[in-house]
């Protein structure tokens, strides 16, 4: 997975300005490990995305990211311009993590919420403790929720790059594969399950061809996620998985009213090329006046014709080829 372009950077601190000659980090720091373990657990106990044993990778990994951000807020509270760079990295992978396992930012975003509770719960209880006045505890808490924001800012930021970037790279997979289906010579069905894993599209045993009548805009475009489209050039067409299938007759009802065209017999799915050839086939005499010009035509209902149409152009050449000599 490649890195996300990173662009959450703040000029400003969400500290607000308080007297310099007050250190609050150095009153906080010791307690760091305590406001940690605290965190990891209750994160742990109340979100079950994230209730894995401490020594696990994940674990270990969640306790690093709780202690690395708590760090990070008390390093930054004395300093007018922080660096927030290591954590907008870092929370920017982590949304760019769960883009690519095919998560939400649900789970992230209730864990820093859970976080916020406990911290700001810390920072009453320390406010006790040090005597601290109601302007210091003000800061504090308002800087706190500044940071969170920065932190939801820059995972949102790497969740909808690396989403971009997988959905770019997913249409690629399934522009070659749509390609490799209508292939001749074809190519094996071991080739054609690998890029439809890359594609994430089901293999199906059986593909049709859908020629489509010129080009194709609007809405009729819209099809669904399993129909893989060209519409580019003059000759757009569909391929249709397992087209004659448990509840395939609405959607090829579907495609015919949206995208008139022909639709080829169904073949083994790597035979695609010979279904494309017999819906073109089919096409071309519908506007020739041959074959019905109106809506869908179907291959299989007018087998007698497209077989004597190409015996027809096959005699022709061979005469042509004949004479020719």
């Amino acid at each position: 997975m490649a890195s996300p372009p990173l662009s959450v950077r703040r000029t400003r601190s969400p500290f607000p300005c308080r007297p310099p000659q007050l250190r609050v980090g150095d009153l906080l720091r010791p307690h760091l490990d305590s406001v940690v373990e605290e965190i990891a657990g209750e994160i742990r106990r109340q979100l079950p995305a994230y209730a894995h044993p401490a020594d696990s990778v994940q674990g270990r990994r969640m306790v690093r990211t709780i202690s690395t951000t708590v760090r990070g807020f008390v390093d930054a509270v004395d300093d007018p311009a922080p660096d927030w760079t290591p954590l907008t990295d870092l929370y920017a992978h982590i949304g760019a993590r769960e883009a690519s396992d095919g998560h939400g930012l649900d789970n992230m975003e209730a864990a820093l919420r859970l976080s916020s509770q406990i911290t700001c719960r810390r920072f009453i209880s320390h406010a006790y403790d040090f005597g601290w006045s109601q302007e210091t505890l003000s800061m504090l808490t308002e800087s706190h929720f500044g940071l969170l924001a920065i932190l939801v800012d820059a995972a949102a930021e790497g969740y909808a790059s690396t989403r971009e970037e997988l959905a770019t790279r997913r249409e690629r997979a399934r522009g070659r594969l749509r390609d490799v289906l209508v292939a001749d010579p074809p190519i094996g069905r071991e080739a054609i399950r690998e890029l439809a894993k890359a594609a994430d599209w089901t293999a199906p045993e059986t593909i049709c061809a859908v020629a489509l009548r010129g080009p194709v805009g609007g809405t009729a475009r819209l099809v669904p996620p399993t129909v893989l489209a060209d519409w580019s050039g003059d000759d757009p067409y569909l391929v249709v998985p397992d087209p004659d299938g448990p509840g395939q007759e609405r959607l090829m009802a579907a495609l015919a009213d949206a995208c008139p065209g022909a639709v080829g017999p169904t073949v083994p799915v790597d035979r695609g090329a010979v279904s494309l050839r017999w819906a073109r086939r089919a096409v071309a005499l519908a506007g020739a006046g041959v074959l019905p010009d109106g809506g869908t035509v179907r291959c299989c209902d007018h087998l007698a014709t497209l077989i004597t149409a190409e015996a027809r152009d096959w005699w022709r050449r061979r005469r042509r080829s004949t004479c020719g000599r």
